[in-house]
């Protein structure tokens, strides 16, 4: 008789061990999930320019070069130092004047602003 009496142990402790594993002990815990709010994007968008480093003096430079030496994911803005408000269309024909950040300072996840020239103005 103690041989049924082992096995029916045994059948017990596997029967508590597969039911117990991999179970939630709060299901409602296991499906909660919250949607990830606004600010966390807006974090993670201020983050881009951060991992860009300090600024390198890119004045005197051409636009399309400070560019893609700055990355796709880094946030620039050129616009027309002379005062005539062109339109900076081909980045290839100005060169660039101005800088903020200034050199050796990082971006901090702000927009880097460069003011430039067509090439062959005096800035």
């Amino acid at each position: 008789m103690r041989a049924p009496a082992v096995k029916s142990v045994l059948a017990l402790a596997l029967l508590a061990g597969l039911t117990g594993c991999g179970a939630p002990s709060h299901p409602a815990e296991a499906t909660d999930s919250v949607p990830p709010t606004p600010t966390a994007r807006a974090e993670t968008t201020a983050q881009v320019n951060l991992d860009i480093g300090p600024m390198a003096d890119l004045v005197g430079g051409n636009v399309e070069g400070a560019l893609i030496q700055l990355g796709p994911k880094a946030d620039v803005t050129v616009t027309d130092s002379s005062g005539q408000d062109r339109e900076v269309d081909d980045e290839r024909d100005w060169k660039i004047c101005t800088q903020e950040p200034m050199p050796g300072y990082p971006p901090n996840g702000d927009v880097i602003r460069l003011g430039a020239v067509l090439t062959g103005e005096d800035c």
